[in-house]
């Protein structure tokens, strides 16, 4: 097996300025992206999966979310924050994937925001259906302790409501009890889960934001997650106006 490769730091500098002075768009709606191959480097003990795009589907995030986390399942979180990994998977590897996902670029229609937010690393990265983005939504949701046949539980439930998904975007979403524990909630509590969801997921993420400037809410397991938010309850089976318009 060959050796997964990055792109260098300051190449991925390159590709965005040029992006950003829109120097180089015609080149995201070419077959294959062209590229400075000496400025790609490998990384040690990481490997390139087999048949990767193969296996990936432009047309359900969910599939191509686990194709994505089995592929790389012993990824460290700091090469999974890494802007160069992901930059040449977009570019290079996945090129054609992120082409098809986002095919303004096909027809000549992207502009350079467009482009920016779906090849590159940025802000709001995890909140975007981007590579990083999808990835990091399996790792912080696969549950082993559920068994083989049930790991995926809180991973399909997050695809599956769409709204939810905006906690892809928070920092709270690095705490993997704190998103099974919510989600476990929401999954056992299906008349707060499927009405409002938009309403409802921004209340919870502005609450616990609130609670974690006075609680260290890593130190918590998802029961504590949990039981903060069946306190809430009553709050959540109704809506709270003054907040839906702060808030829409």
């Amino acid at each position: 097996m060959k050796l997964q490769k990055v792109f260098k730091e300051s190449y991925v500098k390159e590709l965005r300025d040029k992006v950003r002075a829109e120097s180089n768009l015609s080149n995201y709606g070419k077959a294959e992206f062209p590229y400075n191959e000496k400025m790609v480097r490998p990384i040690a003990n990481l490997y390139q999966p087999a048949n990767l795009l193969e296996k990936l589907d432009y047309t359900d995030d969910l599939i191509s979310a686990k194709a994505l986390y089995e592929a790389y399942p012993n990824m460290s979180p700091l090469l999974a924050s890494n802007d160069c990994f992901w930059t040449y998977l977009t570019h290079v590897d996945l090129f054609q994937y992120i082409q098809a996902r986002w095919p303004k670029v096909i027809r000549g229609e992207a502009d350079k925001n467009y482009i920016e937010s779906h090849w590159f690393q940025g802000g709001n990265s995890f909140q975007q259906t981007s590579l990083s983005g999808l990835w990091w939504s399996v790792y912080c949701t696969i549950d082993k302790t559920r068994g083989y046949e049930r790991r995926y539980e809180i991973t399909d439930f997050l695809f599956n409501q769409i709204h939810y998904r905006e906690l892809v975007g928070s920092t709270l979403f690095r705490h993997k009890e704190a998103v099974i524990g919510i989600i476990e909630f929401l999954m056992e509590n299906p008349e707060i889960a499927n009405s409002y969801a938009k309403w409802r997921i921004r209340f919870i993420m502005k609450y616990f934001n609130q609670l974690g400037a006075v609680k260290v809410l890593s130190y918590f397991k998802r029961d504590f997650f949990k039981a903060e938010l069946e306190k809430k309850k009553d709050i959540l089976l109704n809506r709270i106006q003054e907040f839906e318009i702060e808030n829409e």
